[in-house]
C-alpha cells in the first residue's frame, strides 16, 4: 500500500492508503528528492534525471529560494509544462506572499506542504488551516498530458476534491511518487537543499521567499533597430 494524503480544500487532514496505480487527491502538500548538490548528503532527482524520465529536454524558467528556520532549499520551475501554475507562483513569491507563511502538512517518506496563508495567524494545528486557503486566486489544472513525473524532489501544485481549486499550496515530494502523476501539476524541481526539505517539520517557518534567478525566456528583450541615418 502507498500512503496518499487528502486535500486541505476538501476540509480534510487526514492521510489514507491507495491502493497501487489508484492516485488519491493529494491536498495542497508535498515533499520532495532534489537535484543533486554537494550539500545534500542525500539529494533528490536531478534535471537529467527528469528530462530522462520525460524523454525531453526541459524549458528551465526562474529559480525560487526560500528561506527556512531549519535552512534554504532552491527550486527551478518549468514554465513550458506549466505556464499558468508557474507564472502565478512566480508572482507571489515576488510579492512577499510566502513569507512568515508555515509548514502546514507532512506525511513521512511522502510529501512536505506549505503555503496556506492561514498560517500567518494561526498555528499549523489550528483546525480552520485545513479548511482552504489561499490567494483568492485559482490556477486550471496543467497536469493532463504532462510529460514530467513525480521523481523525488518535485514541486507540485496542491488542489482540493476540484481539480480547479489549485492556488498558493504547493508540495514537494522525498521519494519518487508516480501515483500523483497526471493528478497534480508538476512545475518545478528542488535542485538545492534537498535535506533542509527532507528536515521540514509541522510549524517550521518560511523566513523569506525570493524570486533568485528570472526566467531567461522573460528577460530576453530585443535590441532596438537602428534608425536609417
Amino acid at each position: 500500500m502507498r500512503t496518499c494524503i487528502t486535500s486541505t480544500l476538501a476540509w480534510s487532514l487526514l492521510t489514507c492508503s491507495l491502493a497501487l496505480g489508484a492516485p488519491d487527491a493529494l491536498a495542497m502538500g508535498g515533499k520532495a528528492r532534489s537535484t543533486p548538490a554537494p550539500a545534500d548528503r542525500f539529494p533528490g532527482a536531478s534535471i537529467a534525471d527528469m528530462e530522462e524520465n520525460a524523454g525531453h529536454l526541459l524549458h528551465l524558467g526562474a529559480r525560487l529560494s526560500f528561506e527556512t528556520s531549519r535552512g534554504s532549499f532552491t527550486f527551478v520551475t518549468f514554465p513550458r509544462e506549466a505556464p499558468r501554475t508557474v507564472e502565478q507562483i512566480v508572482r507571489l513569491t515576488r510579492s512577499g506572499f510566502y513569507n512568515g507563511l508555515l509548514v502546514h502538512r507532512l506525511v513521512s517518506q511522502t510529501v512536505v506542504q506549505f503555503g496556506n496563508p492561514k498560517t500567518r495567524t494561526l498555528p499549523a494545528s489550528h483546525p480552520d488551516v485545513g479548511k482552504g486557503g489561499g490567494s483568492g486566486k485559482t490556477i486550471p489544472p496543467e497536469f493532463k498530458g504532462q510529460t514530467v513525473r513525480y521523481l523525488a524532489g518535485t514541486v507540485g501544485l496542491a488542489h482540493g476534491a476540484d481539480p480547479n481549486s489549485g492556488d498558493s499550496q504547493m508540495f514537494i515530494t522525498t521519494n519518487d511518487a508516480p501515483y500523483l502523476d497526471e493528478s497534480y501539476t508538476v512545475f518545478g524541481q528542488v535542485v538545492t537543499g534537498m535535506d533542509v526539505v527532507r528536515s521540514l517539520q509541522i510549524g517550521d517557518k518560511i523566513l523569506k521567499a525570493v524570486v533568485a534567478k528570472e526566467d531567461p525566456a522573460l528577460q530576453a528583450t530585443p535590441t532596438p533597430a537602428t534608425p536609417p541615418s
